[in-house]
């Protein structure tokens, strides 16, 4: 209460709070090339044309996600050499917005197939 956000806001603590609650139960996980699928088809193909995200979003997530494969496979041979760093796994917990962890994990279920922390969902 009283913090930066909550001055900034026209809003009452009690309001931003459930601005903020309403958010984290609508919150879904989604790789950007789904969020963008996603996003185009409601605001249209042409408006989504015209926008930055749309026209250099899908090349910049290629870049950073051949960047992080590459990195976790050079320190990481393995799923279970991945799982076996206590810190990546005290990372993965997301103790600061648990509300992630939940998502996250249920999309790697559904997606993947596998736990969460696998070297194919940090990559």
């Amino acid at each position: 209460e009283d913090g930066f956000l909550h001055r900034m806001s026209p809003l009452k603590y009690t309001g931003l709070t459930a601005a903020f609650d309403a958010a984290v139960k609508q919150y879904r996980f989604r790789p950007w090339p789904e969020y963008l699928s996603q996003t185009a088809k409601e605001l249209g193909q042409d408006v989504a044309d015209s926008l930055p995200m749309f026209q250099d979003g899908i090349p910049l997530y290629n870049a950073m996600k051949e960047f992080y494969s590459q990195y976790v496979a050079v320190y990481y041979a393995s799923d279970e050499d991945l799982q076996a760093d206590a810190a990546v796994g005290e990372y993965w917990q997301f103790r600061c917005a648990p509300q992630y962890r939940e998502r996250l994990h249920e999309w790697a279920e559904q997606k993947v197939g596998t736990p969460c922390l696998t070297r194919e969902t940090l990559s």
